[in-house]
């Protein structure tokens, strides 16, 4: 694969009773737009195109050098990944760089797309699906 390898947040694995399903933390964020669409401040990123047999673990080696907390990778309406995942990461700076360094990179014989969106749109996703999406952070004050 043409990606590297490791991560933060442990294994990537876990997810307890939910198949498809990893979570590293708490903390995180959500808001509005980069680069003119989409949102500003986020700590989320959504990945569309991953091959179908990706799981959290590549995800996690995906953005290696990253500070990824959770990887959440999207089941079709059969169970099997539909290609699509969130990626949490530990702040909107880290979520930012992961973007633009990332976007259309390949994993395996296929690239990403990665895109910058609110948590309320992961929320709503992973809601639909079935997963259980992950609690919403305290924002403290800076």
């Amino acid at each position: 694969m043409s990606y590297g390898s490791g991560g933060r947040g442990g294994d990537g694995g876990g997810g307890g009773g939910n198949p498809g399903r990893s979570y590293d933390g708490g903390r995180g964020g959500y808001g509005g737009g980069s680069g003119g669409r989409g949102p500003t401040e986020t700590n989320i990123l959504k990945l569309k195109g991953l091959p179908f047999q990706a799981g959290e673990r590549e995800v996690f080696d995906f953005f290696h050098g990253f500070n990824i907390l959770g990887a959440y990778i999207l089941m079709d309406m059969d169970g099997k990944p539909s290609g699509m995942a969130f990626a949490e990461f530990e702040n909107e700076d880290d979520a930012r760089m992961a973007c633009v360094k990332r976007d259309r990179a390949y994993m395996g014989n296929r690239f990403v797309k990665c895109l910058r969106v609110p948590r309320a749109e992961m929320e709503q996703q992973l809601g639909a699906t079935g997963m259980i999406p992950p609690p919403a952070p305290e924002r403290r004050a800076p």
